[in-house]
């Protein structure tokens, strides 16, 4: 059985290490907020849903009579955590094609463990986990900080994603694909450490390449710089992604490694 201790969570992943020792990985389970962290009901107004009838029901969920919040919020952790354990089964599914294309080394070395038996340590508290885990190489992560985005050249995190399409797969957050955020450099190389960014789906990939979303990225990341008193040329640096990420140039690379009928060269 695994022994991890709590480390640090994002929006679908929860991440521990090893309790008592640190053996250089990191170990990924599907988040549970409601269950081994505090589920933010706050956040399900923030929500805004594309599809007509998730809309209706998100509308009832905001609205629903005070004796039946209690219901309604088990009905949420619940759903919410089916949701992410589908989600995460998917990724591991998903990281196992990234590698029988020969294209895994574009994110950090991992190894899956499909149905792992593991002791969850979070605030003193203790709880059972039996399901899939994801352990990652331990890593210094990047943030939006000038200091992160000096440490790699652009070209490295262009001539990624390019791997990454010619291949079939594709990273759909700003935030990843413009950089720096949730990358990190192991060995000397840029690596992806957010697995959970990754997709398939051609649609979605392109979808994310839109420029008014990463005309917003681009301000939000400006924006952070010079609050932080940053002298970044961060105008030049998207300028230098932007002009090899973007919409004509998915078009033309994507699935140009399966068509030629080979592996990505390591």
């Amino acid at each position: 059985m695994l022994d991890l201790t709590f480390l640090a969570t994002g929006y679908r992943q929860h991440v521990f290490t090893r309790t008592g020792a640190d053996d250089g990985w990191v170990y990924k389970v599907p988040v549970a907020f409601g269950r081994v962290l505090p589920f933010d009901f706050g956040r399900i107004e923030t929500i805004r849903p594309r599809n007509p009838v998730h809309g209706v029901a998100h509308a009832l969920l905001i609205r629903c009579p005070r004796p039946l919040t209690a219901v309604r919020n088990r009905a949420l952790i619940a759903h919410f955590s089916r949701k992410r354990l589908r989600e995460f089964r998917a990724m591991l599914r998903l990281l196992e094609r990234l590698a029988e294309r020969g294209a895994d080394d574009v994110v950090l070395p991992y190894r899956s463990i499909p149905d792992a038996n593991a002791r969850l340590r979070v605030a003193g508290r203790e709880y059972r986990y039996a399901g899939p885990v994801l352990a990652q190489k331990r890593a210094d992560v990047f943030r939006v900080r000038a200091e992160s985005l000096r440490a790699y050249d652009p070209a490295e995190l262009i001539e990624a994603q390019h791997r990454l399409w010619a291949h079939g797969f594709a990273i759909v957050e700003t935030g990843e694909i413009l950089g720096p955020r949730s990358w990190s450099v192991v060995d000397g190389r840029l690596k992806l450490a957010d697995t959970s960014s990754l997709t398939a789906d051609r649609r979605l990939a392109r979808q994310s390449l839109a420029p008014a979303l990463l005309d917003e990225r681009q301000a939000i990341v400006t924006r952070k710089l010079r609050e932080a008193g940053s002298t970044f040329a961060i105008d030049e640096y998207c300028c230098t992604v932007r002009s090899e990420i973007n919409e004509d140039t998915f078009d033309r690379l994507w699935g140009a490694a399966l068509r030629r009928g080979r592996r990505a060269p390591r």
